[in-house]
Parts: structure tokens; sequence; C-alpha cells
């Protein structure tokens, strides 16, 4: 009768193999001899050891497994550790086995109890673990210093120093077993299963839903490179199912391969949102590479309506916003998401809309999400509606540390009322606020917050929302403002409503909605 040693993922791990046919009766085994020294003999001869390599239903490495026979005290007076040990295919340690019949023992010769046996699997697994910086003796108190200190045993006695990181009254068995599972042998028997890598191995891995065996796998793709079309379709399914340390690897593999690479960025494309360990990764890749094809960024606006996560649609619209304000493609997709029942993509889309052009005084009347820095009036009362002109109009694409208040980037519908004499001071106050914050934040002035911005201009008095019956001296001035801001004002034309007039519970609602983080 034997127990087996192995924490709840080892159990499960080994479940889910039996299910599938992992390590059936009668599965396929291979022998190798393989010599090793005792840790605790160091300089002694090297001594063959038996290891078997187990494979699974496929063919493939599955285990490896040791039986070891060793003392476990220094004077000899301990019974013998009689055990089976186990690794993964890659040879990470992953269990003991032992005989019911010869437990492990202490060095006051009990046996161990459970939590001795969690324990020592614990510290097994732990491969920066202190056993492996210091000797056996640094671990052991000789049996004539035993008086001098709080010790625990007569023979592998602890200094009170290092317990925590042996088993209790077990040392000996803690040192010795760490260095026979985490010394030499891991690299012979990762060798082992290297030398049987194949093609269809390697398929197998990248597919598998076992974390190290896809490390592996990537791994032995960086050393020799992704040739076997299967392999490169595989990575994709990396990136849609994988953690983020398997992610980056994958990508690595597919932009540095030789296929075709707008077919690549065009699947990249389509995987941003869909997997939490490769969008923020594949967002990245696309942000420092140097000159895409435009291509690129018109796939991307094809997937604005479908990515599920916030924080990756706000990195796409940011990527669109930086990169994409000339495509004229991706600028005509983006517009129509202006009027999206997704609050979140509306404003983002308007956020574009705003930093590359300007809507004449025939499309919408009111601004959706109050970004804008300025907004000017003639005396023509009511002759034409007003419209807000965003802070981007001000800040030219590419170039730095410069604004243009008179000549901002607007369509010719806007310049009709964009050149006024009335509009150029706001424009112009605007722009000198946001210079001021640029310079006390130390940023460059496409980077300066709007909501910054506004909060400024209203402490200036300026009129950022226009209305008939509120004169730029009205004590409610400002609160008017920033309720506009918010979304506050309803009704068909926002020059006509009466601040004044009853405010509706309704609107109150829409002024403490909340949007969702950018």
């Amino acid at each position: 009768m034997k127990r087996r040693i192995m924490n709840l993922y080892g159990q499960s791990m080994l479940v889910v193999a039996l299910l599938m046919g992992g390590v059936a009766c009668g599965q396929e085994r291979v022998e190798y001899r393989i010599p090793l020294h005792d840790p605790v003999k160091p300089d002694a001869p090297a001594i063959p050891f038996k290891v078997e390599l187990i494979l699974d239903a496929h063919g493939f490495p599955f285990e490896y497994r040791m039986p070891l026979t060793t003392g476990v005290c220094l004077d000899g007076t301990c019974k013998p550790l009689q055990a089976t040990l186990f690794w993964d295919a890659f040879g990470n340690y992953s269990r003991l086995d032992y005989n019911e019949g010869a437990p492990l023992t202490k060095g006051d010769h009990k046996p161990f109890t459970e939590s001795d046996y969690d324990r020592l699997d614990q510290i097994l697994k732990d491969k920066r673990s202190i056993l492996g910086t210091y000797p056996l003796d640094y671990f052991l108190i000789k049996p004539d210093d035993r008086y001098l200190m709080d010790v625990d045993g007569i023979t592998s006695a602890t200094p009170p120093s290092v317990k925590d990181a042996v088993v209790d009254k077990a040392a000996y068995t803690s040192w010795a077993l760490w260095h026979w599972v985490n010394g030499s042998i891991v690299d012979r028997l990762h060798a082992k299963t290297v030398a049987r890598v194949d093609d269809d191995y390697l398929l197998h891995g990248l597919t598998s839903d076992e974390a190290s065996l896809v490390t592996f796998s990537l791994e032995q793709l960086e050393e020799n490179g992704l040739q076997d079309p299967r392999h490169h379709e595989a990575c994709f399914h990396v990136l849609e199912n994988s953690g983020r340390s398997n992610c980056e690897s994958a990508l690595k593999l597919l932009t540095q391969s030789a296929g075709d690479t707008s077919a690549i960025f065009g699947r990249l494309v389509g995987l941003i949102g869909q997997n939490g360990g490769s969008s923020d990764l594949i967002l990245s890749y696309f942000e420092k590479l140097p000159n895409p094809a435009p291509v690129v960024w018109i796939e991307l606006a094809k997937q604005l309506e479908v990515i599920p996560g916030y924080g990756d649609l706000d990195a796409a619209f940011a990527l669109l916003q930086k990169h994409a304000g000339g495509v004229p493609e991706v600028c005509d997709m983006v517009s129509k998401l202006a009027d999206s029942e997704d609050r979140f993509i509306a404003r983002r889309a308007q956020e574009f809309i705003d930093a590359h052009r300007v809507q004449g005084p025939n499309g919408r009347k009111e601004p959706r999400h109050g970004e804008g820095a300025a907004e000017g009036t003639l005396h023509l009362h009511d002759a034409t509606g007003p419209y807000q002109i965003p802070y981007g109009t001000l800040v030219p694409e590419q170039h730095n540390g410069i604004l243009f208040p008179v000549g901002i980037s607007s369509t010719h519908a806007a310049m009709c009322s964009v050149r006024m004499e009335p509009v150029w001071p706001s424009l112009g106050q605007a722009a000198g606020a946001a210079a001021a914050l640029a310079i006390d934040n130390q940023q460059e002035l496409r980077d300066v917050s709007v909501k910054h911005i506004q909060d400024e201009l209203l402490k200036q008095k300026c009129v950022l929302f226009f209305y008939t019956d509120l004169p730029s001296n009205a004590p409610s001035l400002t609160a008017a403002q920033k309720l506009s801001l918010l979304g506050a004002v309803s009704g068909p034309d926002r020059v006509d409503y009466r601040t004044t007039g009853i405010f509706l519970f309704g609107q109150a609602s829409k002024a403490g909605s909340h949007w969702p983080p950018l």
C-alpha cells in the first residue's frame, strides 16, 4: 500500500490525466539509468539510478519517477528513507510516494504526521528555498551543542533561526530530499524530454490547458523558429486562452515570423478584448509599431463596437486618436459611433472627432458630453444655435509646444463662425489656461486634461455653455456651467432652455450619473 504526497493542484491534474487516459494501466514506459551524486556525500562516486519516463495516451512525455533509498540522519540510527520521487515532463518535482509500512520518520524516530507530509510537499516544491543556498551543516546542531540552544531532537537537531525552512525535527530529511528533487536531475530530465520533441508534441503543448506544457512548447519554438503552419495557428490559440507570460512569447513568435504581416495584424486586432492576458500586449505592440499600414487602424476601428472591456476599448480609441486621424476610413467609422447607445463609446468617439475636426452649426446642436474649451456668441439673438469648439482643434497633430487659437482645425462649414472676432478672445483665453496648466504640470499641451482647463476657465468666469437668460455676472453662472458639463440640461435646444425654470428630477439624475472610467 502506498501513500502519495501532493497538493490539491497535483491531485486535480492527476484526475484530469486519468480521465483523459494519460496514465492508464499498461501505459508505455521508457527506462533510463541516470548517474547521480548523493547530495550529502557529493565527493563520493555517482550512482546510476533507475528513472522511468511515463508516456501519456498520445505517446508524449507525461512524468518521470525514480525509487530512492537513502539515510536521513548523521549517526545512522534512523530508519532509511524509502520512497518514489516524481517529476513532471519538464523536471519539476510533483510528488512523493512511500509505503504505508515504511513511513518517513523524524530525528526522534517518530513517523511523520499528515501535517508533516503537507509541509514537506510545500518545501520540496519551493525552488528558491534557503535549503538550496546553505550546506546541510548550517541546518544541524552537533549533539555536543544541544544544551546551548533550543533544539528539537537528538540527531539532526535544527537551529531555531531556520526552523521555518524545514519539517519540525526533520531538518536532515528536508535538506536531503530537497536536493534530490531539485538538484542536477532536473536538467537531466528536461533534456530527456527535449530529445523526444517533435512537431506533433509541440502542437499538443501549444493547445494544452496546462500552462507549463504551453511554456515548454513556446520555449522550444523560440529556440528553433516558427516553421510549421500548425504551430503558427496554435500561437493564436495561446493568445486567446493563456496567461500573460505565455501570451507574450506567442506574440513575439507571430510578429517575428515570416508569415503574411497583414493577415497576422488582422488576426491580432480581432483578439483585442478577448483575453486579459493578451489584449494589452497586442495594443502595446501596435503602439510601438513604426509606421504601420493604414489597414491596421481600419481593422481596429471595425472592432470598436465588439471589444467587451472598457479598459481595452479606451486603449483602442487612444491608439486611433493618436495614429489614425489621417485615415479617412477610420474617421468615417468612428464618426458613426458618436451616436452609439453605449455612452462610453459615444463619448470616446466624440473625443476622436473633436481632436481632428469641428462639426459646423448644422451638425448636432449641443455637445453630447461637455468636452469643449470655449463657446462663441454673436449679438444676433438666437439667429443661430450655439455649438462648442473642442480643445483638440487648437492642438496640432504633429507638433509640440504650440497652440493655434485662431487657425483651429475645422471644416469649411464652421469657418463662418469660428473665425469671428467674438470667438477669438474665448479661444485665446482657453489656450492661455491650457498653456499655464501644461507648464505647471510639466505636460505636453495635447496631454492637458480638458476638465482641468474647464475648471480654470470657470474660475475666470468664462462661458462654456450659453443660455439666453443667464448673464455672465449671474451668481449661478458657475453652477449652471458645471451642471451643463455633466449633461444636466435636457430639451430640444439648449439655447432656449430656461435656467430659471423648474429643475426636473430626470435632469438631476442625468447630472449625477457616472460615466464608465476612462
